[in-house]
Parts: structure tokens; sequence; C-alpha cells
């Protein structure tokens, strides 16, 4: 089977993305940086940073979805007992994707996580304490700059707090009133507060779900309607709608499109 090379652009994440390459390695790339993520290694990828990412069809990476507050009782976990190498504070993308060798008993972990959850993001209603505990060992001798990635962690935004409870099933058909249910605050009250930050309830839950959706048409085979279905649009139809409104493209299209022939 000949090998091509997927090139998307652009990308951003709702959530952190915890991955294992095999025999392929992997190109991200902004504006001003250029990181290699080597065959047989393990990666963190911060959310909300906008990059570009080649990786090959063949050998995709395997991708676990972590929500915040999962990998934040993660990281508690290491720092409580000095697994991080903590890293000197200096603002830069580099300090977003976190790279280490993947070990034996690593990709032994990271299989189970994987089996576990599958193409699920993992948030904190669906995990027992004994996934944590994998989760803080796949982190340990990751080097950690506190003041980016930790801090980001904490942000209490009220956009935070929304994609963490869609991100616990969004196949569900969520309302901005089930959020404010959950949050404990009045629906107009919630809309003043995403205002305040700039977005809206069906601006995040429909990055959300786009975000999610480049994950899945690109590191898994799940057809069309599946995924559709996976991320709580009624029809495939729709969900080819949305999709081409956010980016411009349907699904088959980027399939298509965003291939670079043999590396």
């Amino acid at each position: 089977m000949k090998d091509y090379y997927f090139h998307l652009k652009n990308l951003t994440l709702s959530n952190y993305i915890m991955l294992l390459t095999k025999d392929s390695e992997i190109r991200i790339e902004t504006n001003n940086f250029k990181k290699s993520i080597n065959k047989n290694s393990i990666a963190l990828i911060s959310k909300d940073i906008k990059f570009d990412v080649y990786f090959s069809n063949i050998n995709k990476p395997t991708l676990l979805y972590l929500s915040c507050d999962v990998l934040r009782d993660a990281l508690k976990i290491n720092l409580a007992s000095n697994h991080l190498r903590l890293k000197e504070n200096a603002q830069n993308i580099e300090n977003n994707i976190l790279i280490k060798k993947a070990q034996p008993e690593d990709i032994l972990l990271f299989n189970k996580l994987k089996s576990k959850f599958n193409n699920e993001i993992v948030t904190s209603d669906k995990i027992e304490h004994e996934y944590i505990l994998k989760i803080a060992c796949l982190l340990s001798g990751l080097e950690i700059n506190m003041m980016g990635f930790i801090y980001e962690m904490y942000n209490s935004s009220y956009t935070n707090k929304i994609i963490n409870i869609i991100s616990e099933d969004l196949s569900y058909e969520w309302t901005i009133k089930d959020i404010s249910k959950r949050l404990y605050i009045g629906t107009s009250s919630l809309r003043k507060k995403l205002e305040a930050e700039k977005t809206s309830f069906t601006k995040i839950l429909t990055k959300t779900r786009m975000e999610h959706a480049i994950s899945l048409l690109t590191t898994t085979n799940l057809n069309i309607n599946t995924i559709s279905n996976k991320l709580g649009y009624k029809t495939t139809s729709y969900f080819i709608k949305k999709f081409k409104e956010y980016y411009n493209t349907t699904p088959k299209k980027l399939l298509k499109n965003h291939t670079t022939g043999t590396k």
C-alpha cells in the first residue's frame, strides 16, 4: 500500500492530546517553530495553540484526548512525587509540546488507556483513580513549564468549564440550559459571562465538536456517518453542512486535499 502524508493546517485543540507515535514521525509547525516527534515517542500537546501537522496515513499516531481536569489531577500526583522535570518559565510554543521516548512499559500503559477510552474525551466523570495513576505514569519524565502549561489548566474561565462539561459526551444534544444547570448559574447570566469572554455557547460547542471531528477523520478508520453520530449531529448531511461552514470544505475533500504524497 502506498503511503502518503496528511498535512493539516491551522489546527487548534479544545482539549489536551497525548499521542503515541509508532513507526513514523510527526512534524508540527507554526509560523516560527518546527518540531519533530520521533518514532516510538509519547507527546503531550496543549490546547489552544495553532499549528500545522504532518503525519503518515499508514502509521497514524494513536491519540488520547484529555480534559483539563483529568490532566490536572494526574499532574498533581506527579508534582507531589517529584516525577516531573520542571522547566524554567519561557513563553514560547515549544513549551506546549512535551515529548519523551516511549519505553515498553509506557506503550503498555498507553494501550490500556486507549482500550479503555477508545476515541472518547477522557473527563473526570468517566475515569477511575487507577487510570489517573496510569496517566500520571505516562507523564513521568516530561519537562513541564510550570507557569505556562499548568497555569492554563487552572484557568477558571466559563469557556473552559463549558468545554469540560460538553466533552463528557459530545454525542449529547447540549443546550445552554443544560450547561447553566450544571454550573448553577442562570442562562442569561451565563450568556453575559461568555460575552465578556468574547464567545458564545454555540461557538464553544461547534469548536469543540469540529476539532474532535478532524482528529477522528484523520487518525481513525471511522466513517463519516459514525463520526457524525459521535459528535451529536442528528443527520450526516447536517454534520457535513456544519463542517463545511467551519472549515470551508467537506470531510471527504479535506481528506483528499490535505495529502502531500509520499514523503
